[in-house]
């Protein structure tokens, strides 16, 4: 099937604590654009499928075989057998694979199954909303990750009209500053999402969950370490191999009020 109009994908990425996620709709609503935000598709999509397992009695070791993971061919008869499905059977797929390497804790997950889930995602969107451009946070996080990208853009999906719109990149801050920053992070009890401490009035999330602070050493060095490793190199390679894509963005929290961030946008989009 031709799609004779683009639909654009902007990209949003940047270091832990260094303010996407208070720009993220701001940007959305600017450009007219539905968010993708594939962390949060993550978490709602895991607790779906986990759901489902429990409703069918289905442990998650018996997807496994001689201690690994069942064959994909295997772990579609035993979906087709069970009846359960969440959106299609490769999508399931997908999902029980995320969680089998996310509780299990054997390895990160490869990035070919966190492609695949990208993927379906962004057909469910294009398929539901024809005609709106999507702003993606939350992925890429590494080099073939935005390969993975550019192949959907230039080949799969070219004649649907899917393309790279602006990749909005956060200013680097300092290691010291990231972890202020999260450590005033809180996080809703029943939903993904988080708040910085100077922006909520009180301790109750939007969907009525109660607001933690999230303060966990470990997990902080780790999305530091996985910023180093991954995305940082995936920064440097957009920024020396596409850098007409790219939209600089401030990592100030000092310009973190909506009228100033809309300003900042505008200058760098060029929008009156």
């Amino acid at each position: 099937m031709t799609n004779n109009r683009q639909t654009l994908l902007h990209l949003l990425i940047g270091q832990p604590g260094s303010g996407k996620d208070q720009r993220l709709p701001i940007i959305a609503n600017m450009l007219g654009a539905d968010i993708l935000n594939l962390g949060d598709s993550f978490s709602k999509k895991l607790d779906m499928i986990s759901e489902k397992l429990k409703e069918n009695d289905i442990p998650l070791s018996s997807f496994e075989k001689n201690h690994q993971l069942m064959s994909d061919r295997e772990i579609k008869d035993k979906i087709k057998s069970n009846e359960f499905n969440i959106d299609t059977v490769n999508s399931t797929l997908t999902l029980i694979k995320i969680l089998y390497y996310s509780e299990k804790k054997i390895s990160l997950i490869p990035d070919s199954i966190v492609n695949d889930f990208l993927e379906s995602e962004l057909i469910n969107i294009i398929c539901n909303q024809i005609g709106r451009d999507i702003l993606i946070n939350s992925y890429p996080k590494t080099i073939s990750q935005y390969e993975y990208l550019l192949e959907l853009t230039q080949k799969r999906y070219y004649n649907n009209g899917l393309t790279i719109g602006n990749i909005f990149i956060m200013e680097k801050i300092s290691e010291d500053l990231l972890i202020k920053r999260m450590n005033g992070r809180m996080i809703c009890s029943k939903c993904p999402t988080t708040y910085d401490i100077d922006e909520i009035n009180n301790y109750v999330c939007a969907c009525g969950g109660e607001l933690k602070f999230r303060r966990d050493k470990e997990l902080y060095k780790k999305r530091i370490n996985d910023y180093k490793n991954k995305t940082e190199p995936l920064s440097n390679h957009i920024i020396k191999n596409h850098r007409d894509y790219v939209v600089h963005l401030k990592s100030d929290y000092e310009i973190l009020r909506t009228d100033i961030i809309r300003n900042e946008l505008r200058q760098k989009l060029k929008i009156a």
